[in-house]
């Protein structure tokens, strides 16, 4: 029922437009692989305003495609002149009219051609799926039915490139991060969203960046960048002005993180538009590489002097977004040593401690962070970062209170007249998972139509999640007819959405149309076979169907998937039981509701 980071793209194939690849070669599994592809890719872009980057990805002829950020090139009028700057330092002209935006309302996307009689390489793009979710379960009450995550197998690497505008930052750079979301519904600031943003990674950007390729690691092309999300501190910071002559180069440094616009989203909008490329497109899974790799050959860049707290945040948070977490708090800490007070420092450690899972200190250095901040009562970051770790260690009440705190502030500093300051309506549908995971479901439903108003009245496509997660509710208040409509909804918006298929298949057993249920279920077992939930579910419902060697391996199945999965655990003993006596149990008859308490949870 989480409203966090999954949702998932069709596969978009059109023979006309692109020639699908299904089986290369790896070229690239290291940074230094992923470089020297990004540097014969990426090209340098001087429009009418700031640099930008872009990426080549076709050529026919002698006339070359880059794909770009809108923003990068918006404003060139038909016959203006602007340039951009290939692998080889060759400058290549052109005009206004060979600027076109894909959709300037839907996405910040464009193509730029230019004409060389010189041979450039040209991306390969990358049609791959991520299925970027957790699983949250809330006992007996129910679950979000999301995959359990696994760092081994779901920690996938990406690449940015481009050129910053930065002093000190000349040329080319190729940053390393990780792929966190494909929604942009984990983000602080949800008109983020707006132009198709939906790729979140930890990649660290700058300015210029924009326009820059997002690539796997074999180098293939998986989006554009363009924005960046969480938390800044520059020369506005009390603590920052106190060390100010030693940190002239910090401008700010940003703990959070950057986000693009998928190859899916141009590869929809090339189709719609009868766009006729020769483009390279591959749909294989990239190959998971290691970040003790990544750590040897990436050197970043770091601001201010050792003797700055500055320093070792800016250290840390360099290390953090390559999987680093251990280096990167032995940094925080150095600042810590250095002034015990700083609250960005705390807040740091505590998002880290987050993004490896270690709640308990997420916790306590969240709350330090808001100890220490000047102005607890506008102090979001803080807050939601308190709220997200506590509802990870089950403190579900705490978790609301720390999370109301959150939705406050942002409250408090629309009121002040800040016009960077937006409510989340991520964070009214996390207000309503800890309704749901307490089982107030009347609460949870506010919660989650709040988090969808705003979503509309900004202009933005609710997140299909938000949409199951209310259904979900709905079924709890046992209004099964809006249910199934909000369910129907969430897989008609994402129809490779296996959280969503396996909640339109609970209402749909609940509704007794149990041929339909099982379709559902095997439908979210085909997207996510590793699944416990979906797997118990099925063997439940297959229990109701009178099918129960079926509802035994399907449970079975389950426990597979997750040994501890304790609903399975449950279920087995249950069903060695009845099944043992032979008793096989038709839907519809009152011998099938007695059982009910036996099995369903």
């Amino acid at each position: 029922m989480s409203q966090k980071i999954h949702q998932f793209f069709t596969t978009i194939v059109f023979a006309i437009l692109i020639v699908v690849l299904e089986q290369t070669p790896l070229r690239a599994q290291s940074l230094e692989a992923v470089k020297t592809i990004a540097s014969q890719i990426s090209v340098h872009i001087f429009g009418l305003g700031e640099p930008g980057s872009g990426v080549i990805i076709a050529k026919r002829g002698n006339t070359y495609t880059v794909l770009t950020a809108d923003h990068v090139v918006r404003g060139i009028q038909e016959n203006e002149e602007a340039y951009l700057v290939t692998s080889d330092n060759q400058e290549h002209d052109f005009l206004g009219r060979s600027v076109q935006p894909l959709s300037t309302e839907e996405t910040d996307l464009a193509l730029v051609t230019f004409e060389s009689p010189n041979n450039y390489p040209v991306a390969t793009l990358s049609n791959y799926t991520y299925r970027l979710y957790e699983r949250r379960d809330y006992g007996d009450t129910g679950s979000s039915g999301l995959r359990r995550y696994n760092p081994e197998r779901d920690r996938h690497f990406v690449f940015t490139s481009g050129w910053p505008n930065v002093e000190g930052l000349n040329s080319l750079i190729v940053n390393p991060g990780l792929l966190v979301d494909t929604t942009a519904s984990s983000v602080s600031n949800p008109r983020s969203r707006y132009q198709s943003y939906e790729l979140v990674y930890t990649n660290l950007t700058h300015p210029g960046m924009s326009g820059g390729p997002i690539l796997d690691t074999m180098g293939r092309l998986i989006g554009i960048h363009g924005r960046a999300d969480g938390r800044g501190v520059g020369a506005e910071d009390e603590i920052f002005l106190e060390f100010l002559e030693e940190s002239q180069a910090v401008e700010r440094i940003k703990i959070g993180h950057s986000l693009g616009v998928s190859v899916h989203t141009f590869l929809r909008l090339a189709k719609e538009k009868n766009i006729n490329l020769p483009l390279k497109v591959e749909n294989t899974a990239p190959p998971i590489i290691s970040n003790i790799a990544l750590a040897n050959s990436w050197k970043p860049p770091i601001s201010s002097t050792p003797s700055t707290p500055f320093y070792w945040v800016d250290l840390g948070n360099q290390l953090w977004r390559i999987g680093l977490t251990k280096e990167a708090q032995d940094n925080f800490d150095k600042a810590l040593t250095i002034r015990r007070d700083f609250y960005l420092a705390w807040f740091a450690k505590g998002f880290v401690y987050g993004f490896s899972e270690d709640f308990t200190n997420a916790f306590s250095s969240c709350n330090r962070s808001i100890e220490l901040n000047p102005k607890p009562n506008t102090y979001y970051d803080g807050w939601r970062c308190k709220a997200g770790a506590l509802r990870n260690l089950g403190r579900y009440a705490e978790a609301l209170g720390a999370l109301n705190q959150a939705i406050n502030a942002q409250a408090e500093r629309l009121r002040q007249g800040d016009l960077n300051t937006f409510q989340n309506p991520s964070d009214f549908a996390e207000r309503g998972e800890l309704f749901f995971a307490q089982e107030q479901y009347q609460g949870a439903l506010a919660a989650y139509d709040q988090s969808i108003g705003l979503w509309e009245n900004y202009g933005l496509a609710v997140p299909p999640q938000t949409i199951s997660s209310r259904g979900l509710t709905l079924l709890f208040l046992d209004r099964l007819t809006e249910a199934l409509q909000d369910l129907q909804t969430a897989i008609d918006r994402d129809p490779d959405y296996s959280t969503g298929w396996a909640n339109f298949g609970k209402v749909q057993q609940a509704l007794e149309q149990y041929p339909e249920a099982l379709a559902a279920y095997d439908r979210a077992t085909t997207l996510s076979p590793d699944d416990p939930y979906v797997w118990n579910e099925r063997g439940v419902l297959l229990y109701h169907m009178g099918r129960c060697p079926e509802a035994i391996d399907s449970v079975a199945k389950a426990i597979g998937a997750d040994p501890n999965y304790a609903p399975a655990l449950d279920n087995r003993a249950s069903l060695a039981e009845v099944c043992q006596q032979s008793r096989t149990i038709q839907p519809n008859t009152p011998q099938n509701n007695q059982q009910d308490s036996d099995i369903l949870f």
